[in-house]
């Protein structure tokens, strides 16, 4: 069964960005914003994680920059 939310530790084990890098990703990428708990524990949805894969693939194999990902990401909205 799949969780509705998993704490930054699951999302690295997951995706195999590392948590600073997880961190890194949320000043920069506005569509990447997990939801927190009352004591500010980010709680990444299932969606966060689909978006942190397409960022990863976007740098590694797309080589883009992160301007280069937030437009991307921002056409892909529209």
């Amino acid at each position: 069964m799949e969780k509705l939310f998993y704490s930054i530790t699951e999302a690295e084990d997951i995706t195999g960005v590392k948590i600073a890098t997880l961190r890194y990703w949320e000043e920069q990428i506005p569509q990447l914003k997990p939801k927190r708990t009352e004591g500010g524990t980010r709680r990444y949805s299932a969606e966060d994680i689909e978006l942190i894969h397409t960022i990863k693939y976007l740098s590694n194999e797309g080589h883009l920059t992160m301007e280069g990902i937030r437009r991307q990401l921002a056409n892909r909205r529209k």
